[in-house]
């Protein structure tokens, strides 16, 4: 499909970090089923079985079609953020689905998208498997969607191929 699955995936994100800052509980519960369960199902569905990655789409410039560390980062994230959403409505079983998903989509990251020789995550793989080693800031997703921690030897190793690559001296 010619989407952006990352336009879905921060939605879904978004909504959660809005809630988490303003606990508007009555807005959730009419938006849950139309911005929350649909929008989570079609992540689900649009995971790559072979993989665990999300399935190929364009990349946040809209330039080229593969599984980004960026998409895959946004959509760890809006699983995690479904996850949270599903626990306050007492909904334990698509709590566990949705946080299941984010362990392995987290798990699949680590397998196809971060190079251990290199330190960083790459790009992406595209349809063809070859990976973009391209140091932009897109990689930084793995840190500001929280899928690693600042002190994760992938983040820190990530941030430093950045800083070295872009930083203007």
């Amino acid at each position: 499909l010619p989407i952006q699955e990352d336009e879905t995936a921060m939605v879904l994100y978004y909504l959660w970090r809005h809630f988490k800052k303003y606990r508007d509980i009555e807005f959730i519960k009419g938006v849950y089923d139309r911005l929350v369960v649909k929008p989570s199902e079609f992540l689900l569905d649009y995971i790559d079985p072979d993989t665990g990655l999300p399935r190929p789409s364009f990349d946040p410039w809209e330039e080229k079609v593969g599984s980004f560390t960026w998409t895959t980062s946004t959509v760890y994230a809006a699983l995690i953020a479904a996850a949270g959403f599903s626990k306050i409505f007492f909904d334990r079983d698509r709590q566990e689905i949705f946080r299941r998903a984010a362990e392995d989509i987290k798990r699949a990251m680590l397998t196809h998208l971060y190079d251990k020789d290199k330190r960083r995550f790459a790009k992406a793989i595209y349809e063809d498997g070859s990976r973009d080693m391209t140091i932009d800031s897109s990689i930084s997703a793995a840190f500001l969607f929280r899928v690693f921690g600042a002190a994760d030897e992938t983040v820190v190793g990530t941030m430093n191929a950045i800083a070295e690559r872009l930083w203007i001296k």
